[in-house]
């Protein structure tokens, strides 16, 4: 995947989402300020794979524009299980505590990503442990309010 560091314009869009996701709630700006720092952007054509099921990705991808799918294996068929739409968030089980994927993760239209490397997000939190702790809570709270992917869900044909 190709990236790039953000542009100043990109900056300022970064910090706004960064403040409306639920998983940086209560985070102080200036810590919002410091992960911006570290983001790096990446355009998407349509039906690019950003994480496969399984896999480890070690970053958090932040959705800016368009939409991904959420693709899992229901009863021996790929199904789209759930779309993100952006302003959004994905990747963050992966990121934060080192889990494989539960659902492989592509495009649904062209798409604008900015990614969060698991390593950049421990330079910032080694210098800010209450970052850390924060973010791991509002994990939870997120792990529980939003809809699981790991179930046999109704899903869709896709």
């Amino acid at each position: 995947m190709k990236t790039m560091k953000l542009k100043p314009d990109q900056q300022a869009t970064a910090i706004a989402l960064l403040r409306e996701l639920p998983l940086f709630s209560g985070v102080p700006a200036d810590l919002i300020q410091s992960l911006v720092q570290f983001l790096e952007a990446n355009d998407l054509a349509k039906g690019k794979v950003v994480i496969m099921e399984q896999e480890i990705s070690r970053a958090l991808y932040l959705l800016i524009k368009g939409s991904v799918g959420i693709w899992k294996r229901v009863d021996n068929q790929k199904k789209c299980v759930a779309t993100l739409k952006a302003p959004n968030f994905f990747g963050e089980r992966s990121m934060l505590k080192e889990l494989p994927a539960t659902a492989l993760v592509k495009t649904e239209e062209e798409s604008q990503l900015f990614i969060l490397s698991r390593d950049s997000f421990e330079l910032v939190a080694g210098k800010n442990p209450e970052l850390q702790k924060k973010v791991l809570a509002n994990l939870e709270v997120i792990e529980t309010t939003r809809p699981s992917i790991t179930k046999s869900p109704e899903a869709q044909e896709g």
